[in-house]
């Protein structure tokens, strides 16, 4: 059966006379990974400050389908929500007819063989694309209601444990990073872990009273938040161009670039004040605070985004790499988690940050303690790894059973207590 045989495609968009002040959280392409989350924005906007693009509706139950950037795989559910959500042109919505059960017709556009197909059908080289009309005509295994249903039900129950695992695995991974978090906190204040010998930790001893202690926004440095989401759209990625920096692009290692989210000279030009520049501490303002890390010498000219603040220091009292290690310690960590914002994700403005207490050891002091830091890191960095790779691979399960399951492949009645485990 045709996709645009077993649901309503795009039915529903917010016309041109709608109030101007009419608010919703609005859900591009980015806000949707490709394990069919979506993250949904702390902040609303107006119908009169949102982007041209912002007028897609897609009632709970509808399916959400990147047309755009085919390769990301954004395709979700739609959830209800407590406030209206209006989606980005680049998705087409697919609401299910009486016959479908929504779940079922979530999971088939997430399976491998309904996205290689997607991206078959797309158009364009650097940014490619694939039409609604194309999009409908493609063909889907539809088997009875109640086999959707069927299929479905263990879908839901066997995909809650992998995104449990996934979710734990998270967890871990936070927590060793919590674990290097108060490494570096006694580091920086000089206190001895009992778990460590003297040979492995040399303790600074005790903070002395030269030290100073400040606000980051009395000393000289210039923070400055990614652009804003109206100043950039879909239209504006291209593949090879300039990498633009979020949260998730910032890791343990330093700055991890996604090249599928790149953009031209020109644009970069038009966006000057977000470009990074060696030294620069990029910093996440949302999600997991206390993220940071250290533009290389090679990385400069990428782009700070939307999700990102950028501390840039005036002088050479302040070692780039200290800051990064400081901003990450469980006290400066719980400033920001008292003071951020927002119900259903944390985050922080510019004037949080600018807020933030400093404990500014002399630059001797600060490179000493970057030398200890960069050692504990080395023994995190290879169970983080480990762990990652559990996590990628608990991905690549996951996909590969919605894939068998849609397509029945699998008998998921034998499948729940037999070959899922």
């Amino acid at each position: 059966m045709r996709l645009k045989d077993t649901g309503y495609i795009n039915r529903y968009v917010l016309s041109e006379s709608t109030s101007p002040d009419f608010a919703f959280k609005y859900i591009d392409i980015s806000s949707v990974s490709s394990a069919g989350a979506i993250e949904i924005p702390v902040e609303r906007t107006t119908f009169a400050s949102a982007p041209s693009r912002a007028r897609r509706l897609a009632p709970a139950g509808s399916t959400i389908v990147s047309t755009v950037r085919t390769y990301l795989r954004a395709v979700a559910h739609v959830p209800v929500a407590e406030e209206p959500l209006v989606f980005s042109t680049g998705f087409a919505v697919v609401e299910p007819r009486p016959t479908v059960d929504g779940r079922f017709l979530a999971y088939t556009c997430q399976s491998t063989c309904f996205i290689e197909e997607v991206v078959a059908r797309s158009t364009g080289v650097s940014y490619p694309a694939i039409n609604p009309g194309d999009l409908g005509a493609i063909s889907v295994h539809l088997p009875p209601l109640d086999e959707q249903r069927r299929i479905a039900d263990f879908l839901d129950s066997e995909i809650s444990k992998i995104d449990r695992f996934r979710e734990l695995r998270a967890n871990t991974i936070r927590s060793w990073s919590e674990r290097l978090a108060v490494v570096l906190d006694n580091r920086i204040r000089g206190q001895d872990l009992p778990n460590l010998t003297p040979a492995d930790y040399a303790p600074l001893g005790a903070v002395p009273d030269s030290w100073g202690q400040a606000r980051l926004r009395s000393v000289e440095c210039d923070v400055q938040t990614g652009p804003f989401g109206s100043q950039l759209h879909a239209e504006d990625y291209i593949d090879g161009g300039w990498p633009i920096i979020n949260p998730a692009n910032i890791g343990p290692t330093g700055l991890l670039p996604d090249y599928s989210t790149t953009v031209s000279d020109e644009i970069r030009a038009r966006l000057g004040r977000h470009v990074l520049e060696p030294g620069d501490v990029v910093f996440a303002r949302r999600g997991e605070l206390g993220r940071a890390a250290v533009v290389g010498e090679h990385q400069g000219g990428w782009l700070c985004g939307t999700g990102a603040l950028r501390v840039r220091f005036s002088n050479d009292d302040f070692h780039p790499e200290y800051m990064q290690r400081y901003l990450a310690i469980s006290a400066i960590r719980h400033y920001f988690e008292k003071y951020a914002v927002g119900s259903t994700m944390a985050n922080l403005s510019t004037a949080i940050l600018l807020g933030t207490p400093l404990l500014i050891p002399p630059p001797e002091a600060q490179e000493s303690i970057v030398m200890a830091c960069t050692w504990d890191e080395e023994r995190h960095r290879g169970a983080l790894t480990a762990f990652a790779r559990q996590n990628a691979l608990a991905a690549a399960r996951r996909q590969e059973l919605i894939t068998a399951a849609v397509t029945e492949q699998i008998d998921v009645t034998t499948a729940r207590t037999g070959a899922v485990a």
